[in-house]
């Protein structure tokens, strides 16, 4: 039985379409209980990655780098604060196909990766930069959340891709005393692809 689930299995895969893509991603931490004065801003960065159909759905892992940025005009003092994060992404999305789009919704796990560094500028003036790891850098070990977009195919072989990820879990380690269970990841992605 275990022959023929590893034949099955491994058919499906060599039969399967893969891809790569690569592209931008604007990521912030959307906080419900901000203090006045204070936004959390969408800040640019990256996410690469693999996919492969697997039936009716695709299945992707990839990497990247979220951004949490947070900023103050107070009494004409702009403060900055900026933490990032590496994150591996694992998702499974549907695809339906509408004209030469095809739209798309699915899942997205992420697990933070590495340290994280923070910094803290003062009307343009770097005051401190730190590596956090461990329990320093106060993330939580899972991260989850709906994805959905949709995808342009330039032919058979490139296409473009625009997407938003809207997180549902804390960011921060249920650990940490004074958590208000509110800060959420939220990313707005473009990326290029490439099919196999």
């Amino acid at each position: 039985m275990k022959k023929v689930l590893l034949l099955a299995m491994s058919f499906c895969m060599l039969n399967a379409g893969y891809s790569v893509y690569g592209g931008m991603a604007m990521t912030k931490a959307a906080n419900s209980e901000a203090m006045e004065g204070m936004t959390d801003e969408f800040t640019p960065s990256f996410t690469v990655g693999a996919s492969m159909d697997a039936g009716p759905v695709v299945v992707g892992a990839g990497f990247s780098q979220r951004v949490m940025a947070m900023k103050m005009d107070m009494d004409g003092i702009d403060w900055t604060s900026k933490g990032t994060h590496n994150y591996l992404e694992f998702w499974a999305a549907y695809p339906y196909a509408a004209g030469p789009v095809v739209l798309y919704g699915g899942m997205m796990l992420g697990m933070p990766m590495g340290d994280a560094t923070m910094s803290v500028e003062l009307d343009g003036v770097e005051l401190m930069s730190e590596t956090m790891s461990g329990e320093d850098a106060n993330r939580a070990s899972l991260d989850y959340g709906l994805m959905f977009g949709a995808s342009y195919p330039f032919n058979d072989k490139m296409s473009l891709s625009a997407g938003y990820y809207l997180g549902l879990a804390d960011i921060a380690d249920e650990r940490m005393e004074g958590d208000d269970g509110s800060t959420k990841w939220n990313s707005l992605m473009v990326t290029a692809g490439y099919n196999f």
